[in-house]
């Protein structure tokens, strides 16, 4: 069992993820954003939030009760670029690709049965609907340009033999990702806020419910989901990029 770790108020929440990934999970229970909020200090989050500090770092004590399962989630700190982005691939991507639709038909079941009475539920489905077109064209660039872009800047880095040179500069179109992330991110607050937490209401039928505990998943896994594309692979795609432009030649005058 590990030593529980106390952060610095001064801390990003970016720097705190790279030291212990499990936090996600804590800042998940506060309801703090971690996935696009990366850049706010700790002080800053716990500010927001519904605790004091105090009480949050009592939270982070738990954090390595399970060194197993630590050192699986450690993992992807490290993992080449290659792996990491096929993981979120098949297992974020091809979630989104399955459950999008199924939850947009069953939105718009429920909306067109309880409008009237909840219209909430046609608001929901709208913001669903703007969630799915965002998603759809982006997840597509990701696989085609992205990722690829990643795993050559990564190849670069590491001297791999015979690797050509990055065909894109990030700092061009990284910026344009994150603006994506937090796009998507807003949509997926408003349909929290909709729904008042995935609560449905005294008189919601089964079809009711079923969307507001899907939607509830939905989020659970696009919270990971940026995680890891915030967090972790464009973070170190970062400081790949930085340590390349530092070993570049001085341009003499």
């Amino acid at each position: 069992m590990g030593k529980p770790i106390q952060f610095q108020p001064t801390q990003t929440l970016g720097e705190i993820l790279a030291l212990e990934p499990r936090a996600r999970r804590v800042f998940e229970d506060w309801d703090i954003d971690y996935y696009c909020g990366g850049g706010r200090t700790l002080a800053e989050a716990c500010g927001q939030s519904r605790g004091s500090l105090e009480e949050l770092q009592d939270a982070f004590s738990h954090l390595l009760e399970n060194a197993a399962d630590y050192n699986e989630e450690l993992e992807w700190c490290t993992t080449p670029f290659p792996q990491l982005t096929g993981y979120i691939v098949r297992k974020h991507h091809a979630y989104l690709r399955k459950k999008l639709p199924e939850l947009l038909e069953l939105a718009q079941k429920v909306s067109g049965i309880h409008a009237e009475d909840h219209p909430e539920t046609a608001e929901v489905h709208k913001a669903l609907a703007a969630l799915q077109e965002a998603l759809v064209p982006h997840l597509a660039k990701e696989e085609e340009k992205l990722f690829p872009s990643l795993c050559a800047l990564e190849d670069a880095v590491v001297g791999k033999p015979g690797a050509p040179p990055p065909t894109h500069a990030l700092g061009k179109f990284l910026p344009l990702v994150f603006k994506a992330h937090d796009h998507n991110n807003g949509l997926l607050a408003q349909i929290r806020k909709l729904t008042r937490h995935f609560h449905p209401p005294e008189d919601a039928c089964y079809s009711f419910q079923r969307l507001w505990k899907g939607l509830r998943e939905l989020e659970k896994d696009m919270h990971c989901h940026l995680h890891l594309e915030n967090n972790v692979l464009l973070a170190r795609a970062q400081d790949y990029e930085k340590r390349m432009t530092a070993a570049r030649p001085a341009v003499g005058p």
